[in-house]
């Protein structure tokens, strides 16, 4: 009998569904035991089991089955039916009583084993007390001892792991079996605008936009019927989705967004976003008829998958250097090639089921998530005198930078009078403290500097307002309180300048400083300012912060003042000296006459 290896050569370097080496009547082996290869960088693990189909005894030629018998619990009245109703042309004379010699004749060169291993992956046709275990021999192999004859081989792997297209196999062949299954991963990224510069972390300024990058790749599909390619995303509330910024590709091949839903198409390369905006804005992007798509367009495995859009840091924008406003994103994917899946309720047919509903189906896998984030901090401006009392009377600041984009200030906290619940007291320059001015120790000039009104006052809070930069440039004037806190800084050289103060003050000194980060991730990062001691980040508030202090001007002597009328006195007494000593010297020359 003639040998056909050709078949079993392509479909065993091709395919995860392995064809049977067959010929007229009978079935080729040449071992006793089955090992399978862990794939690589893989660490589930997997349940192999081996399900005899055939059997028979091998042939002193090392080579050849004879005596090939059915399984004794294989239900092959079920399986004529299977047959029939996957392909009536192939199988339409199988029966119940057909031989395995006829079987073989059938299956000669026939190009669908995947398929074909989904017939027999019944358990109403191959009962799964049927199959014989493999037990792990190291950390990358699985082996099953059995008879020679032809197998099907099932990964049941536990729910939630990846699993391999089940084998259909003649053994056992020495050679070890590597599964064709590929680990789907997405990776995100923040970028420059260009694609860029790849990172985990950035900084940035309430108003600009932060650049995204997801990239995932085109996994093993062998065996698949219909795969889910579903990409998760949620924004923190720090940032505001920009939906026509995105792009969608598989490889060079743009995949367009679907306005209608479920748009069919020749080449398919169609995308579905939905968006869900409540404490954090979520977005799914779903691909449609993924399988279709990719075999539409001879898209090989391993090619890329992109996703790029870009988001707003707004004005909710989290200070916190342990918080930052993070972005995460996972994958979910089919992982079970083994199920016959065709999609799911005609509204959402590329999306996976739900069993029950609102919980994912065991059909499908997730990727661990990625995180990335993007860092804001914030400066806070105490106004104070030359005694360190607050000082509001009129003092404007202008905050200047290149990296400024809108700010969030805070600025114009009021108080109304409150003598019952009131924990603030007035100053005579129009600002609040805290300090009762009958504090003991408290000096006689500190407290000249109470407004002695009699009454006590409540704080109420300034509400917060975002305003674009001008020429890179924001200017407020400190609250009440003596304060101003400006949000939303990015990294960068700045300029802190006084630009109105009260008549018969100085202006303070104009203060320059850089912002800078050091041990920035995903998970937090470093603030620092430099060139400047008089500016430090304060942990407990999560913000940089400084005190300006306004002197009075001095006194100098004008026209009209004090020291004129000294002149003038001086001048006098000179006057009337030398009138005296005239008279006393004419008196004198004159006795001497």
């Amino acid at each position: 009998m003639r040998k056909n290896r050709r078949i079993a050569a392509l479909l065993t370097a091709g395919l995860l569904a392995l064809t049977p080496c067959v010929s007229a009547g009978m079935m080729v082996a040449d071992a006793t035991s089955i090992t399978i290869n862990k794939v690589a960088n893989d660490s589930a693990t997997h349940g192999y089991k081996a399900y005899p189909i055939i059997t028979g005894t091998l042939a002193s030629d090392g080579a050849t089955l004879t005596a090939m018998q059915w399984n004794s619990a294989l239900n092959r009245t079920n399986l004529e039916t299977a047959l029939k109703a996957f392909d009536s042309t192939t199988f339409g004379s199988f029966t119940a009583t057909t031989t395995p010699d006829d079987f073989a004749v059938m299956v000669k060169d026939y190009a669908n084993m995947e398929g074909l291993a989904k017939v027999f992956n019944d358990e109403a046709i191959l009962p799964k007390t049927a199959g014989t275990e493999f037990t792990g021999t190291g950390p990358y192999t699985y082996t099953a001892e059995n008879k020679d004859g032809w197998y099907l081989i099932r990964d049941e792997s536990a729910a939630g792991n990846i699993k391999s297209a089940n084998i259909l196999e003649v053994r056992g062949d020495s050679p070890a079996i590597t599964p064709k299954f590929s680990l789907p991963t997405l990776e995100k990224k923040i970028t420059d605008a260009d694609g860029s510069n790849p990172t985990d972390a950035n900084t940035a300024a309430i108003g600009d936009l932060v650049y995204y990058k997801l990239s995932s790749n085109v996994p093993e599909l062998t065996g698949y019927d219909h795969y889910y390619f579903i990409v998760n995303d949620t924004l923190s509330p720090g940032l505001t989705f920009n939906p026509d910024s995105m792009q969608v590709k598989i490889g060079d091949l743009t995949i367009t967004k679907d306005e209608d839903a479920h748009t069919e198409s020749e080449n398919q390369k169609y995308y579905i976003v939905t968006e869900d905006v409540d404490d954090s804005t979520k977005i799914k992007v779903v691909f449609e008829n993924f399988l279709e798509t990719v075999k539409a367009n001879n898209i090989a495995k391993d090619t890329a998958v992109t996703i790029t859009y870009n988001a707003t840091l707004n004005e909710d924008a989290e200070i916190d250097p342990t918080k930052g406003n993070p972005n995460t994103a996972n994958l979910t994917y089919s992982n079970n090639p083994n199920f016959e899946e065709t999609g799911t309720p005609d509204d959402k047919p590329d999306e996976p089921p739900t069993t029950p509903p609102g919980t994912p189906s065991d059909v499908v896998g997730e990727t661990v998530e990625d995180k990335v984030n993007t860092f804001t901090t914030a400066l806070r401006i105490k106004k104070v005198d030359q005694d360190g009392q607050p000082f509001a009377q009129g003092v404007e600041f202008t905050l200047t930078g290149s990296k400024l984009n809108k700010v969030k200030k805070v600025s114009g906290a009021t108080f109304t009078q409150d003598d019952e619940n009131g924990t603030y007291w007035k100053l005579n320059t129009g600002a609040y403290t805290t300090t009762d001015p009958e504090t003991s120790g408290l000096s006689d000039a500190a407290k000249a500097k109470y407004a002695n009104d009699g009454h006590k006052y409540k704080k109420v809070e300034a509400t917060a307002s975002v305003v674009p930069a001008s020429s890179t440039a924001i200017t407020s004037t400190v609250d009440e309180e003596g304060y101003i806190t400006f949000y939303g800084l990015n990294a960068g050289e700045y300029t802190l300048e006084e630009t109105d103060y009260p008549d018969g003050y100085n202006k303070a000194e104009t203060e320059t400083f850089t912002i800078s980060t050091s041990d920035i991730d995903e998970e937090s990062v470093s603030w620092a300012c430099e060139d400047n001691e008089n500016i430090a980040f304060n942990d407990d508030v999560n913000e940089f912060q400084i005190q300006i202090v306004n002197k009075k001007g001095n006194t100098l002597p004008t026209t009209g003042g004090v020291g004129t009328k000294l002149f003038y006195l001086f001048g006098g007494m000179l006057a009337v000296g030398s009138g005296v000593v005239l008279v006393t010297k004419k008196r004198m020359s004159y006795n001497e006459k």
